[in-house]
């Protein structure tokens, strides 16, 4: 284990700020944590020092509820706008469901129409060629649609309609606990 690398991790100071800190130069503290070099023994009794520090400190915030929250009505707000955000893209999204699962049959339906008066199979009309133009143009049309409204389509936007379901339902609990530590909404 690297005591100056572990040390960094926990408290995000960069080469500069530690080394300054411990009074010795950046390049210095780079090389002693390459294990290039060595530290001198005052400053590694420091380290030492300020990493057990740091591990106890550790073992102290582990557990949520020993963290203070210095606003948690502010945090209950936040929280409470997010679930909102997700529970109205969870709407929106299910109406464009909605609208894929009606189109989807709408388009299978106007495709079998289409082939059936492509083949002249039918009696009861009969195609011209204007009418054959037309049909090419909109069983091309058709399929293009029904790539965008097929299953695999509904199904993404099934996942992204759980998946703001679930973002909503977390931050309502988390609204809820901060909002019990400090307001009701």
């Amino acid at each position: 284990m690297n005591i100056i690398l572990e040390i960094r991790k926990l408290t995000g100071l960069s080469y500069t700020k530690l080394a300054e800190w411990l009074g010795v130069s950046r390049s210095l503290l780079q090389f002693a944590e390459s294990e290039k070099r060595s530290l001198p023994s005052e400053v590694m009794i420091r380290l030492s020092s300020i990493y057990l520090l740091l591990v106890e400190l550790q073992k102290e915030t582990t557990a949520k509820e020993d963290i203070p929250v210095s606003n948690p009505g502010k945090l209950a707000l936040q929280h409470h706008k997010k679930a909102n955000y997700h529970e109205r893209t969870a709407a929106s999204l299910r109406r464009q469901l909605q609208k894929l699962e009606a189109k989807h049959p709408q388009l299978n339906t106007r495709l079998r129409l289409i082939a059936t008066l492509q083949s002249q199979s039918s009696t009861l009309y009969k195609t011209t060629p204007r009418d054959e133009a037309w049909l090419s143009f909109a069983e091309w049309f058709s399929k293009e649609q029904l790539r965008t409204a097929g299953q695999e389509a509904q199904e993404e936007l099934r996942d992204k309609i759980e998946m703001h379901e679930a973002y909503a339902a977390l931050h309502r609990e988390r609204a809820g606990r901060y909002g019990e530590m400090g307001v009701e909404f």
